[in-house]
């Protein structure tokens, strides 16, 4: 993995939770908007191996 792709990932993973905020917001539409993400990034993941 290059270098930078690395430092973004361990940054993201350092940051805070965004499962976190959302679950505290406790807002249906921002349920439904992370969970949308989630499914598109392992269609991604799955495309992509």
């Amino acid at each position: 993995m290059p270098p930078k792709h690395l430092a973004f990932i361990v940054a993201v993973k350092a940051g805070p939770s965004v499962r976190d905020f959302v679950e505290r917001i406790n807002r249906a539409s921002t349920t439904a908007l992370l969970n949308q993400c989630l499914e598109i990034l392992g269609d991604l993941r799955s495309d992509a191996s």
